[in-house]
């Protein structure tokens, strides 16, 4: 008695008078043995040796006439004793409880039994993909059809995929990939951008081209390079070269600004072609109840009496105030930045009352054709021989695209690249006061007080022993 199973993934040529048989895409050294019979066109030999995957030598010569790229089949025969041993040992390693937990299952369409637990099965989802990957014969197949499939699901070929939560997608898109609208440069790049759950790209939101530029909608973020670089983060500590670096693009640049959590700018980082400043908010339209820590008043004779150094500190007027969105805090000391303007101009930044035109920047909606990506020249190997061969992946469509328009509000002209940009109205730029500038007056002025501390001593002794001289005289 005997049982008898059968292989025929591919094709095979048969030539009379020869045993000589070669196969296209068979795997025989996995699935057929000496001892098997060959099947073609009704005519039957019995297999003598399997040379390789794709060449097998029969016991006698073919036949039959020659057939090319025919539908054959290979007839395992096992012996009916050997067939009793190896069920006789599934069942010992279906044991245990393992057979009872398969039998307690209802078999359903589309479901795939595993075991869940010692002694216990389950069923669970037995996806096409899954099927279309069971019937390959090697991994060069089945790499073919994970690219046909990812003509129709998240990209394989080429690009990175995230699956966030809310169903949507983000794609890193590696270099020398070209489809239109991904924010690219010439020269391929990076990119990351958003993909929606309903289908639609969102355009860039993350570019890193070849040479470590990254960038974002609106302008540079980080540069690795100093020309015109609007932040720069190379490296830290000695030696090690820029730490952070901010390029001005015009004279009074404000690269950095402090806002609070109404939005209102309270200090900033200013610089210009000599100098910075780090100034805290001191706008007059800030602040309410001022008032000066000491009145005073000076005569024309006490101008005379002072040098310049104490009438530039005696010109400024620190004073108590509160914050008017603020007043929680209770009550602060400091400066009116145009007071103080007029006395140390070099510590103060801004124009009294000063206002910047702000608007509603729009990155226009954008149309993308359909692209095509040709699919990569790749170098597969055997798993079993090692035998090595080149393979075209399948091509990749990007379907055409509609990014819809992008609208930025309150900001100012210029400041979302590419947008077309109109004015809405005015936000105030208020002044800020950078207190450590006023170090160089306030040393000066205690050294003028110093020297006339000292002058004074000197007058005080010469008229103590005036004194005392006048004293001695009289007894």
């Amino acid at each position: 008695m005997t049982f008898a199973t059968h292989y025929n993934v591919g094709t095979v040529t048969v030539t009379a008078g020869s045993a000589n048989v070669v196969g296209v895409g068979t795997f025989w050294l996995a699935n057929v043995e000496p001892g098997d019979i060959l099947w073609v066109n009704g005519l039957m030999c019995r297999i003598l040796t399997v040379n390789s995957n794709t060449s097998i030598t029969l016991a006698r010569n073919w036949p039959g006439a020659t057939a090319a790229g025919a539908y054959y089949e290979a007839w395992a025969v096992l012996d009916a004793v050997g067939f009793q041993e190896k069920t006789k040992d599934l069942l010992t390693k279906l044991a245990s409880g393992n057979l009872d937990a398969l039998a307690g299952l209802t078999s359903d369409i589309d479901k795939l039994a595993y075991f869940n637990g010692v002694g216990t099965a389950a069923l669970t989802a037995f996806t096409a993909a899954a099927r279309s990957l069971l019937d390959d014969p090697d991994f060069a197949t089945m790499r073919t059809t994970l690219s046909v499939l990812a003509s129709n699901n998240p990209q394989v070929t080429g690009q990175l995929w995230f699956n966030n939560p809310g169903n949507s997608f983000a794609i890193f898109q590696r270099s020398g990939v070209t489809r239109a609208g991904a924010g690219l440069d010439a020269s391929g790049n990076y990119s990351i951008e958003k993909y929606s759950a309903t289908g639609t790209w969102l355009g860039s939101k993350l570019n890193v081209d070849d040479n470590g530029l990254v960038s974002m909608p609106g302008g540079i973020l980080i540069s690795s390079t100093t020309a015109g670089a609007r932040a720069q983060l190379n490296g830290f500590g000695w030696g090690q070269g820029v730490g952070v670096m901010f390029t001005p693009a015009v004279t009074n640049n404000d690269p950095i600004r402090f806002n609070n959590t109404g939005g209102t700018q309270v200090g900033g980082v200013t610089c210009n072609a000599t100098a910075t400043s780090y100034a805290t908010s001191s706008d007059h339209r800030l602040k309410t109840g001022v008032e000066p820590l000491v009145p005073f008043s000076l005569s024309a004779a006490d101008f005379d009496e002072l040098d310049t150094a104490l009438l530039r500190l005696m010109a400024m007027r620190p004073v108590s105030y509160s914050w008017i969105a603020f007043p929680e805090l209770g009550l602060q000391t400091g400066f009116i930045a145009h007071e103080l303007q007029v006395a140390a101009p070099h510590a103060v930044t801004g124009v009294k009352d000063a206002e910047e035109e702000i608007g509603t920047a729009t990155i226009p909606s954008q149309s993308i054709p359909e692209t095509l990506v040709p699919g990569e020249l790749v170098i597969v190997a055997d798993p079993v021989t090692g035998e090595q061969r080149e393979m075209r992946l399948p091509d990749t469509v990007f379907p055409a695209l509609e990014i819809p328009a992008q609208v930025r509000h309150d900001v100012l002209d210029g400041e979302v690249e590419g947008a077309d940009w109109v004015p809405t109205g005015t936000r105030p730029v208020h002044q800020g006061v950078d207190h450590g500038r006023l170090t160089p007056d306030i040393v000066a002025a205690l050294q003028s007080l110093t020297l006339m501390v000292l002058e004074l001593r000197g007058e005080n002794a010469l008229l103590a022993a005036r004194i005392t001289d006048l004293e001695t005289a009289a007894v």
